[in-house]
């Protein structure tokens, strides 16, 4: 019963959020945390990892249930000396080519250099990843045209489809040297 109790709680504050900010995520402290939270080490925490300011209502419904609010003023200077850490190119390449969003998080001095740095990473990432994924397909039809009692028809379908995925892999390999060409001029152009 406690389970289902903690499913429906956690689904309500959910969708409260995503109607609210679509930050989604269920509770970002326990409710037992929250008296003991170190306000500016949280922010600091969220800023290294990129999180928007809005993320402090995530924290504000995670502690409504036991009456603790967030110190704003801590938790937003952390946010900004963490952010300070993530706002790196090094981190925007990082960030781009482990394949996890930007919300768009750093001063507008760093911004361009981030998205681009930040772009050029993700576009490598999503590269891996659609070439791993063709990868896959094929073996698993090639698995398929190792069984036994196919038809000669079934046979020749797999064929073509493998070598149509051969073709599909080998234009995935020539877009994925195209990305990580562009991301390493624009490693180069910012001095990453």
């Amino acid at each position: 019963m406690e389970k289902l109790e903690w499913v429906l709680r956690c689904s309500l504050t959910w969708v409260l959020m995503a109607m609210s900010l679509a930050l989604g995520g269920c509770a970002t402290i326990s409710e037992e945390d929250c008296p003991r939270v170190d306000w500016f080490a949280l922010g600091a925490g969220d800023g290294r990892r990129g999180y928007p300011e809005a993320r402090i209502v995530q924290h504000r419904e995670a502690c409504l249930g036991v009456g603790v609010q967030p110190d704003d003023q801590r938790y937003r200077a952390g946010r900004l000396q963490g952010l300070a850490q993530y706002c790196t190119l090094a981190s925007a390449l990082e960030e781009g080519r482990a394949g996890r969003t930007y919300e768009g998080v750093c001063p507008a001095q760093i911004d361009p250099a981030f998205r681009d740095v930040y772009r050029a990473g993700y576009a490598v990432h999503e590269s891996l990843g659609q070439l791993r994924a063709a990868e896959s397909t094929i073996s698993g039809r090639e698995r398929e045209l190792r069984k036994d009692g196919l038809s000669d028809r079934e046979r020749e379908r797999l064929r073509s489809e493998i070598r149509d995925l051969d073709r599909r892999r080998e234009s995935l390999r020539d877009e994925l040297y195209r990305r990580e060409r562009d991301l390493e001029h624009a490693r180069r152009r910012y001095g990453v």
